[in-house]
Order: structure tokens, then sequence, then C-alpha cells
């Protein structure tokens, strides 16, 4: 049975990516679907490879269709903890949450959020999507710089309960640089995934991530403050004149 299953999946996946550009979106999610099923039998990273170098079509359209395709993909792989599946599409779904067109922002956030609450972000191999959530931060739209700051909050937690040092300092270094973004909705993406590391890292980590954000703003701001400028009385110089003169109004 298990063969059976194999050779069908096999059978599928590559009829399923030649029609990743379909023209309706109901049908790309469903093959998403569809290729996430089949990878579930038996992965196969070289196909999800074969599916990223598609997204970067020159026509616009046909790229935001193949994207959704990999939108659908990475939210049902995600859901399943397939870190080869869903590693290589993260780019694509962030970048697309800057999207000119505001349906297929929303389709990008709704999978990069489904990836916040993926078992894979607890594996061993959660490096590579880290990896890639970081690189994230530092994009050129504030709107993909946005889902990533969100999407690092959930990431540190995974690995702060798991103790993984290495990688909370790594996420910690990216949200620093985040809570000094220009967008101020990027701060506040920031300062949530800070706020849930704060609650979650250990005592050690928490301490010396909160004295170097505390180092940073007293940098930043001001220590003294500038000396007070004394307060002045306003004189209606016309008006003494006139009455010096004995010239002011009813006089």
């Amino acid at each position: 049975a298990r063969r059976a299953a194999v050779a069908v999946a096999d059978g599928l996946r590559a009829p399923l990516l030649d029609a990743a550009g379909h023209n309706f979106q109901a049908v790309r999610d469903r093959i998403g679907q569809s290729l996430a099923a089949c990878y579930a039998v038996r992965e196969a990273p070289e196909d999800v490879q074969r599916l990223a170098a598609m997204l970067d079509d020159a026509d616009e359209d046909a790229k935001r269709r193949k994207r959704e395709t990999a939108y659908g993909l990475l939210r049902h792989a995600s859901r399943a903890g397939k870190v080869s599946i869903v590693a290589p599409l993260v780019d694509a779904a962030i970048d697309g949450c800057a999207d000119a067109k505001q349906d297929h922002q929303a389709l990008a956030a709704q999978s990069v959020g489904t990836l916040m609450a993926s078992p894979a972000l607890r594996l061993d191999a959660a490096s590579t999507l880290g990896d890639r959530l970081m690189r994230g931060a530092s994009h050129a739209k504030w709107r993909s710089r946005r889902a990533a700051a969100a999407a690092l909050g959930a990431y540190a937690a995974a690995r702060a309960c798991l103790g993984d040092a290495a990688e909370c300092t790594k996420v910690a270094q990216a949200l620093s640089a985040l809570l000094g973004d220009d967008t101020s909705e990027v701060r506040d993406a920031a300062t949530g995934s800070f706020s849930v590391m704060a609650v979650i890292a250990a005592p050690a980590q928490r301490d010396a991530f909160c004295q170097a954000q505390l180092d940073r703003a007293k940098a930043a701001l001001p220590i003294r403050r500038p000396p007070k400028r004394k307060k002045t009385a306003v004189v209606d110089v016309s008006g003494a004149q006139r009455l010096r003169a004995g010239t002011a109004p009813g006089g």
C-alpha cells in the first residue's frame, strides 16, 4: 500500500506543478493542497525548488498566480511541519505581503500567519526558516518587514522553549534593528515579538536583551534636557506709545 501511494503521488506531482499558474484562485489553492498531500507521502525538495524558481516570472499577473499556488502549499505544509517544503517558499510569502494588490497581500499574510503556528518551528532544521525570516526583516518594503517581525516572535518563542540560546540571540539582534525602524507598523510588530521573547526567554537572556535595548535608547535620546528659555512679557508697543502720547482710543 505504501509503494502504491508513493507511485500515485509521484505521478501527480509534475502535472500539478505544470498547472501552478491556473487562472482561478480556488483551483490554485487546491493545487497547493494536493501538492502538500503528495509531499506528505514522500518529500521531494527538488520539486519545491522548481516551484520556487517559477515565482519570479517577468509577467506580474503570472507571477501572482504561481505565488498563490505556492502560498497554498506553504499553508498546508506548515500545518504538517514540513521544513524542507516550507523553507524555500518563505521568501516569496514575505515579499508578497507588500504586493500592489490587496487580495494578494492578504493571501501572503495568511500564509505567513499559518507558518507562525507551525510545528516546523520546533524542529532541529528550523534554523533554515529562521534565517529566511531574519532576511525578511531587512526587506525594502515595510509591509514585508512587518510580516517578518511578527513571525520572528513565534519563531523565538518556539526556540526559547527548546533552550536554543544561539537562535534566540540571532532573533534578538534582528528585532533590535526592527525596533528602530522608520515605520511605526514595523516597530509595533517588533515590540510585540520582543514582548513574547521577554516572557518566554531565560531570565539571563531576557535581562541582557532588555539592557541592550535600554542602552540603545539612551544613546539615541538626549540624556539632559536643554535649558528652559525665560518667559518674557509681550508688550503692545504701539498701544504703549499711544498712551504716552495721549492718543489712545477714547483718550
